[in-house]
């Protein structure tokens, strides 16, 4: 659904409506966000076939998101990369709380920590260590930044300063996600096989 917007809605609006802005970064947001949101949905129906306890029992759409699952992580990575070099593209330090010293310092740490987060999940370095990180990171700006700033001016932008928040906490719960991408989807743990390889011993747990 997200990617069909992409393709038949906002690629057609950049085009034809805004083509004059294509070279600016910021013109990208809202399609960089769908992509994301197309990422992050692969992702998470990936996340579910984690209790597929075999391979061979899998159906057509287990084997169709399966395989769509690095898609989504690739999109998602490309909306993080490209949102971390907005930081330094664009002059966004005054949304760095006042009480935050060094606001400049701070805006370009985070540009930064995107771009390298991003490009560590992509390539899977450091998966797991890097995504929870990333997750981290951006639920303290869901907290610090998003939280404050939706409660304090609700009805800025017809509601924008709320749905931002939104899409942190999405950002952060996609990342979460991520750093157990490496387990693979219907492995049985070490325990459930012990388990099931004694006798009569699944019974006695009934």
């Amino acid at each position: 659904y997200f990617f069909s917007l992409i393709i038949l809605c906002h690629i057609p609006y950049l085009l034809f409506v805004y083509p004059h802005k294509l070279s600016h970064l910021g013109s990208w947001g809202d399609l960089l966000k769908e992509l994301a949101f197309s990422g992050a949905s692969f992702t998470i129906a990936r996340s579910f076939l984690y209790n597929t306890s075999n391979q061979e029992q899998k159906g057509l759409t287990d084997k169709l998101v399966s395989n769509m699952s690095p898609v989504g992580r690739i999109f998602y990575c490309t909306t993080i990369i490209l949102f971390g070099c907005n930081h330094f593209a664009y002059d966004i330090s005054f949304m760095v709380p006042k009480w935050f010293v060094f606001q400049t310092f701070w805006s370009y740490f985070a540009g930064a920590a995107l771009i390298a987060g991003g490009t560590a999940i992509l390539f899977k370095i450091f998966l797991k260590p890097v995504a929870l990180l990333l997750a981290t990171m951006l639920f303290l700006w869901f907290i610090l930044l998003h939280v404050p700033g939706a409660v304090r001016n609700p009805y800025v932008g017809r509601g924008n300063l709320i749905v931002s928040a939104f899409d942190a906490l999405l950002f952060c719960g996609t990342a979460l996600i991520l750093s157990q991408s490496s387990k693979k989807p219907g492995r049985k743990s070490s325990e459930q096989i012990s388990t099931s390889s004694v006798p009569g011993k699944s019974l006695a747990n009934v």
